[in-house]
């Protein structure tokens, strides 16, 4: 049975692969929302955590593969899988042998922010102990300010980052830094947003008249939906709910498709409006 959904979008196919789950405080991925209120619709289990998806988006174009957050990766050690309560049972590599590709074929990947659950895959270590990127002949897309958030990262923000997910990539020059708004492919760019973190990005795929958002974490799950919903985690809230503003007006005047980041069940959806209130029908 086929595991990796996929859909076309004009001109581009985008296939939904996997990466795994891990477990985080539910508290902390609805920030201020109270307890009362997420729980109705996401309950936590005995440890109050609930389970994020990794969903990294493969885009096929014209000139080749684009990879939007390869994923968590495996180079952690048994506490650390054992904190996050990681689930590898349907991983990136497994994805990619499903549609017969292999990590050398990737030419592109964008990284919306560098959190380990992110930019864990980027790099991986071999039998001798070495990190090498995962995705030797792949140019790797970071906003600059994401990347100067990440080499010098504050009480705060560095249990989010590891520096042997992306500093191999700067050692081995696969590391591209960008400003704001950055076409990436024809029919493919960024757009800077912050918010959740420093440098955060989102990627927006558009082809004959259709368009794709994939948000990252300014839309971790469905149940963020509502504009105020955002993580403990987010650097700076209030960019964050500015960002969902714009993709929302968006998405909702013009059709755009919205693709959350750690939904366990939905990948992709549209929005709907009634009444003041947000709701993301499902695609895939």
């Amino acid at each position: 049975m086929a595991r990796v959904q996929h859909l076309h979008l004009g001109d581009f196919s985008i296939y939904f692969v996997r990466d795994g789950s891990f477990w985080v405080d539910a508290g902390s991925i609805f920030g201020a929302v109270p307890k009362v209120l997420w729980s109705k619709v996401c309950p936590a289990d005995e440890r109050n955590r609930m389970e994020l998806a990794i969903n990294p988006v493969l885009i096929d174009t014209e000139g080749g593969w684009i990879l939007v957050d390869p994923g968590i990766g495996d180079k952690y050690d048994e506490k650390t899988r054992k904190i996050y309560n990681l689930d590898r049972s349907l991983v990136l590599d497994q994805c990619l042998a499903e549609l017969g590709i292999d990590r050398t074929e990737i030419g592109t990947v964008v990284l919306t922010h560098l959190h380990f659950d992110h930019a864990g895959a980027c790099t991986r270590v071999e039998e001798e102990g070495e990190v090498v990127p995962s995705f030797p002949n792949a140019r790797h897309i970071v906003q600059r300010q994401e990347w100067e958030y990440a080499r010098n990262p504050n009480e705060k923000t560095r249990t989010a980052y590891f520096e042997d997910d992306f500093m191999p990539l700067a050692g081995h020059d696969l590391v591209e830094l960008v400003d704001g708004e950055t076409e990436v492919a024809v029919g493919v760019r960024t757009q800077f947003t912050g918010g959740h973190s420093g440098g955060h990005q989102v990627v927006l795929v558009v082809s004959k008249g259709q368009t794709a958002v994939i948000c990252s974490d300014i839309l971790p799950t469905v149940h963020h939906t509502p504009l105020a919903y955002a993580t403990a985690f987010d650097v700076r809230p209030l960019e964050t709910l500015e960002a969902k503003r714009n993709i929302y007006r968006h998405a909702i005047g013009e059709g755009w498709l919205v693709i959350p980041a750690h939904d366990t069940k939905v990948r992709a959806g549209y929005l709907r409006e009634t009444e003041g209130r947000f709701t993301l029908e499902q695609e895939v």
